[in-house]
């Protein structure tokens, strides 16, 4: 493919709060939203097998603290599949009142000269980049948004919505808007009659004009503005429209946000179900070795609709619906994961119950017939848990390394 003369720009500054425990390495070890692993492979991985497909050949990661910094940088080096991938130094880190804050002085810093592409790392996207980049010679943009199409019942509260003209530029953003808001955007009478009504929202990427931005990094009103705070969604894309810059939309196929246990398990269905084009994670196996590590699978087990990794094993009468096992799971006979995502090396037990959920690494479930453990309602379970035989969570979630004895919780890291 040839080469896409823009450089991509990806946002790594966060805590990961909506996605814990699984942004937790310990207690209060923070693990990068980056690095969380999805479908057998790291978030930032996926990103950047993505950016490399549609030309791209130049990353920059711009990151806040060690943890982010760090472990990207171990998990990617300075070269990935052909991307010359570069960090943000650490000298700019006290400096950085947002998003948008972090973007101008990473690019002024670095001397960027060509179009800079904007994306969070807590998301995947369903996104022609080739179509983006038209758009954006063919109208001027100073800046493009790319958008998704959802419901308002999906955005309230959680996402900012756009509005544009019939050229696509676009007039106003609507940060997080509120049931009354959303109901006078959709001229509806009540919060029922606008769950379902069909809006667009920011998707948190962006393509940038270089020379924009310098005068940008150049403007007073925005000194003034970044010294508290300066979020692309929240401040500096309002503010541009505000002040005629011309901004445009410009609509991803899908847009699979991580960033939370619900939204994590909705985008693999929908990578599962093939309504999100997302390539399918390489098996790196040694034909020697291609038996053993393929997964094994017991006649009598059932498996729809999933993703198996190396060494994984089903035995009899588990049934695997709607999921995810990462490398090196085990399910005993008669145990039921279904709609949920479990990293590698879990163990799940006997007559186990795990659905709508997220396990981190090396979890163990352990369960009986006579006492069947049940995990369900969207509960997370951080690495090297330990689950007791009869235990009962809904929508709980469990700090790395510890313990749970039914309703008594011990951490023991």
């Amino acid at each position: 493919m040839d080469p896409l003369p823009i450089i991509a720009l990806g946002l790594a500054a966060g805590r990961g709060e909506r996605v814990r425990p699984l942004t937790l390495k310990g207690t209060n070890y923070l693990r990068s939203k980056a690095v969380i692993r999805f479908m057998g492979r790291r978030i930032i991985h996926w990103q950047l097998n993505w950016l490399g497909e549609q030309g791209v050949h130049n990353a920059l990661i711009v990151a806040k603290g060690m943890e982010n910094r760090y472990q990207v940088k171990s998990n990617v080096g300075y070269q990935y599949r052909g991307i010359s991938v570069y960090y943000s130094p650490p000298s700019l880190d006290h400096l950085d009142t947002g998003s948008g804050d972090a973007t101008l002085r990473n690019v002024a810093y670095f001397g960027l000269d060509q179009p800079v592409l904007v994306f969070p790392v807590d998301s995947l996207f369903d996104l022609d980049l080739r179509g983006l980049y038209d758009l954006y010679q063919s109208t001027g943009a100073d800046a493009v948004v790319v958008t998704a199409q959802t419901t308002a019942d999906h955005i309230l509260g959680r996402y900012g919505v756009v509005l544009s003209d019939d050229s696509q530029r676009i007039t106003a953003f609507k940060e997080k808007p509120g049931v009354d808001e959303l109901m006078s955007l959709a001229a509806t009478a009540s919060w029922e009659e606008t769950k379902p009504v069909p809006f667009w929202m920011n998707a948190g990427v962006y393509l940038m004009r270089p020379e924009v931005v310098q005068d940008l990094n150049n403007s007073d009103a925005l000194q003034l503005m970044r010294r508290d705070r300066l979020d692309f969604g929240k401040d500096l894309l309002p503010w541009m429209v505000k002040e005629h810059f011309k901004v445009y939309a410009y609509p991803a196929h899908d847009v699979g946000d991580l960033g939370n246990i619900p939204d994590f398990l909705a985008t693999m269905q929908r990578v599962l179900q093939g309504q999100m084009a997302l390539d399918w994670p390489e098996h790196p196996i040694g034909l020697p070795f291609s038996n053993r590590a393929q997964p094994r699978v017991h006649p009598t087990a059932v498996v729809e609709n999933s993703y198996l990794g190396i060494n994984v094993q089903v035995g009899p009468h588990a049934k695997i619906r709607n999921a995810t096992l990462a490398d090196d799971v085990i399910v005993e006979p008669y145990a039921e994961v279904f709609q949920s995502h479990v990293d590698e090396g879990c163990y799940i037990e006997s007559y186990a119950r795990v659905h709508q959920s997220l396990l981190g690494v090396m979890v163990k479930v352990l369960s009986s017939a006579d006492r069947p453990t049940s995990i369900t309602e969207y509960s997370g379970l951080g690495d090297e848990v330990t689950i007791e035989p009869g235990t009962r969570l809904e929508g709980a979630i469990i700090h790395p390394r510890t313990h749970v004895y039914g309703d008594k919780v011990v951490e023991f890291g």
